[in-house]
């Protein structure tokens, strides 16, 4: 699920990028268009977008040489070039920015500098042409007629003059690109550091942790606006445990913030949830605007995970963003929602006679493995309905059934290794394969299990719904009466071979030995 937003969608648009790359002039002369005698040394900056208000900060100051334009850093930004604080930029680097991306961390850079140094800038309304000096400015969305809190337009680079079609344009005109109010909460699949996944949906085993990551945007407010409300809660269904020991991780741009320094985490668990309430500081963030919020951590899925074969059902983890909505009123807040959801199933294993199965087979013992070979770790149904943990090989009980419950997606062997009494164990395991049932992309709950080993044994019969209201698959396997030969086991049927040849070979010695004694003696 996604609040306003596309994560396929470009941080930046290509004409957007092709703009503000035209923007990052050479800091001395570049090809350009002659300067004449008596150019402007001011020019305008026009923003437009309805209701909003901008501020527009000098970060290099222009000044005419000869046919070309200078640059050199602004009195107020001086202190920003070569600062390791805020990027360890050079006043020559501008014009080596070559990427959209390179672009926005640049500008949000200035920004955090701009607020951090409270700086003053030059008021701007929306439509109206505000006169500067001829230079590089950071321009900035500050304020807006509507409802008080503003996600600002993406930070904007705008150079005065800009060459236009050979000529110098000493009246810019900009139209900002809206960064949408948006919250999104994904699940992260793979290396986080080397190309990682994001998916709304996912399968997992009981036990198996799962990453999960949330960004969100910072809205800003007039400078007088006090008492702001920024709060992020993460609601982890019961199936799910928050990985305490890992934490959150909480980024702005490229910073981390600290805990009990920007923000607090209290970390409230209930009956039926968990809840994560992350308070931030704003004064602390509002420097960040443009870059955006990053928070990551886990949770491990755990024995009460919700389970059914055939439903939308699942183990959702649910973020929600509260934020001030209007300054100027209290209680006034704006609230974004987003979730993910985790799945998992099960099956039980039904042990009946081949000829009667309406005849149930306690007794009988089980080892569940991956398509690899490996022991799965699982959890069980004991006698009176309750998941525990699964210790040893799986048993059937009074009435022929034992469960295997939290799988995720995959292949999975059911090997018998003890028969129930009277009867012959299996001559090879009972291969099953879980499925997810997905639709536009997205798992829907929903999943399939097959048979895939074509072993005449097993069957798939109807759901079981459990106590607990999980609903599991049910594979029905069938036991033939008689002795269990040492194939599946044991020393096998080579092992006879092996031996009866040895005792017939010492036989065959015996007797040449006793024939050879017996001609001997006649003679």
């Amino acid at each position: 699920m996604r609040f306003m937003r596309n994560k396929n969608r470009k941080k930046a648009g290509v004409g957007i990028l092709a703009f503000l790359l035209s923007l990052l002039l050479s800091m001395t002369a570049l090809a350009a268009p002659s300067i004449g005698d008596g150019a402007p040394s001011e020019g305008t900056i026009t923003v437009t977008k309805a209701g909003a208000g901008f501020t527009a900060y000098q970060i290099l100051e222009a000044s005419q040489s000869g046919d070309a334009y200078v640059y050199k850093a602004a009195d107020a930004f001086a202190a920003f070039f070569g600062n390791q604080a805020y990027g360890n930029y050079k006043e020559e680097d501008v014009s080596k920015l070559n990427s959209a991306e390179e672009i926005k961390t640049f500008a949000s850079q200035l920004h955090k500098f701009a607020v951090d140094q409270n700086l003053s800038g030059i008021a701007m309304e929306s439509g109206t042409a505000a006169t500067v000096k001829l230079g590089y400015y950071l321009v900035l969305e500050t304020s807006s007629a509507s409802e008080g809190a503003v996600v600002a337009s993406t930070a904007m680079l705008v150079s005065v003059p800009q060459e236009n079609n050979g000529a110098w344009n000493y009246n810019v005109t900009v139209l900002p690109k809206d960064n949408e109010p948006s919250l999104d909460k994904s699940i992260l699949l793979g290396d986080r550091n080397t190309g990682t996944k994001r998916v709304d949906t996912s399968t997992a085993s009981v036990g198996d942790k799962i990453m999960y990551e949330v960004t969100a945007k910072i809205p800003t407010y007039d400078k007088n606006a006090v008492n702001i409300k920024y709060q992020i809660t993460d609601t982890l269904s019961k199936g799910l445990t928050f990985d305490s020991a890992q934490g959150v991780s909480v980024m702005a741009g490229q910073e981390t913030l600290k805990e009990n320094e920007d923000y607090t985490l209290n970390v409230i668990e209930g009956e039926n949830d968990t809840k994560l309430v992350i308070d931030f500081k704003y004064d602390n963030i509002k420097g960040y605007a443009d870059s955006g919020l990053t928070l990551v951590y886990a949770a491990k899925l755990n024995e009460k995970a919700v389970i059914n074969s055939d439903a939308t059902d699942g183990n959702p983890n649910t973020v929600t963003l509260e934020y001030t909505n209007n300054p100027d009123v209290n209680d006034s807040y704006k609230t974004l929602t987003d979730k993910v959801t985790t799945y998992t199933w099960g099956f039980g294993v039904h042990k009946v006679d081949s000829e009667n199965i309406t005849t149930d087979l306690a007794g009988a013992e089980f080892q569940l493995k991956d398509a690899k070979g490996n022991e799965v770790a699982s959890y069980t149904y004991d006698e009176q309905g309750n998941v525990v943990v699964l210790t040893g090989n799986a048993k059937t009980m009074a009435n022929g059934m034992v469960y295997f419950t939290g799988l995720g997606a995959g292949v999975y062997k059911i090997y018998e290794v003890k028969a129930p009494a009277g009867y012959s164990l299996l001559s090879e395991p009972v291969e099953v394969t879980i499925t997810p049932v997905e639709s536009q992309g997205v798992y829907t709950g929903a999943a399939q299990l097959a048979i895939t080993n074509a072993n005449s044994a097993a069957s798939q019969a109807d759901h079981i719904e459990m106590k607990d209201g999980n609903v599991l698959f049910q594979v029905t396997i069938k036991n033939h009466k008689g002795i269990s030969l040492p194939g599946t086991g044991g020393i096998g049927t080579t092992g006879f071979m092996v031996a009866g040849a040895a005792l017939l070979v010492l036989a065959g010695g015996l007797l040449t030995g006793y024939m050879l004694k017996n001609r001997k003696r006649a003679k």
